[in-house]
């Protein structure tokens, strides 16, 4: 997800399900910033709800991500 578009769109409440520690696991990334930590930094105040149905988030993430950590094409 692109938490600077959602900002700069000014969207100020986002929800989100799966932790970016267990997402950059299962994309094969070590390079996840938490959205909590960027929007830490923001100028206006944006409401942070998460995580929720953790379970549900990863399955859809399953068979998904290739070990590069680039989409499968299936």
């Amino acid at each position: 997800m692109c938490v600077g578009k959602m900002y700069w769109a000014g969207i100020r409440s986002l929800v989100y399900a799966l932790p970016s520690k267990q997402l950059a696991a299962l994309a094969a990334r070590d390079f996840v910033i938490p959205c909590r930590e960027l929007l830490s930094r923001s100028r206006q105040a944006v409401q942070i709800v998460g995580p929720v149905l953790i379970d549900e988030a990863r399955e859809v993430h399953l068979g998904f991500w290739q070990p590069t950590g680039t989409p499968s094409q299936g």
